[in-house]
């Protein structure tokens, strides 16, 4: 896939896929559900630990990775930038949302900085 065109669509859309489960279906199972639906109409997922954890993400990944390695696929895990990269980088995950989340968390533990961020543009030769 050509970096400087990662996004086929001029204004593209991409839907959320929050971690979570029921009592019927597992973090998973939904998430499977939702991509499907998602890719079928042009959207590109999203996948985000925001009621799930670190684990349901990789799961999902995995899955990804698994079943749909021709698609663009992004990832946030809110409040480690750091873990976002590496499962990327493992996933073969195309984009990346960086979240910072101020209030509840300690800044030096979970903020957003220029060196931090500059430091992931390099070692992952990310880039915009």
């Amino acid at each position: 896939m050509k970096k400087d065109k990662l996004f086929i669509k001029e204004k593209p859309v991409i839907g959320m896929i929050h971690t979570n489960h029921t009592d019927e279906e597992s973090s998973l199972q939904l998430a499977q559900r939702e991509i499907e639906i998602y890719q079928k109409y042009g959207v590109y997922p999203l996948i985000e630990n925001y009621f799930g954890d670190d684990d349901d993400c990789e799961n999902i990944l995995r899955w990804m990775q698994q079943k749909h390695s021709d698609k663009i696929y992004g990832l946030n895990i809110l409040g480690d930038i750091y873990r976002s990269f590496e499962l990327a980088e493992k996933y073969g995950v195309n984009f990346i949302q960086i979240d910072s989340v101020w209030g509840h968390f300690h800044r030096a533990e979970y903020s957003v900085n220029e060196d931090n961020v500059k430091d992931f543009m390099l070692r992952w030769n990310a880039h915009t």
